[in-house]
């Protein structure tokens, strides 16, 4: 795994299991909210995190 953080963005690379779908919609992960483009957003203590698979 590779973190690196970039214009105001944390972006994790190289994992090899990662599906944001089955970690923020299993009931253990509350209030993120899925965005239309199939990312994932939560908002707390006005920061905003948004977290989506990128492939390739």
């Amino acid at each position: 795994m590779k973190i690196n953080f970039d214009e105001g963005f944390c972006k994790i690379t190289d994992l090899e299991e990662f599906d944001p779908r089955d970690i923020f919609t299993c009931g253990q992960a509350f209030r993120w909210y899925e965005e239309e483009d199939g990312s994932f957003t939560f908002v707390t203590h006005g920061i905003v995190a948004n977290a989506k698979k990128s492939w390739g």
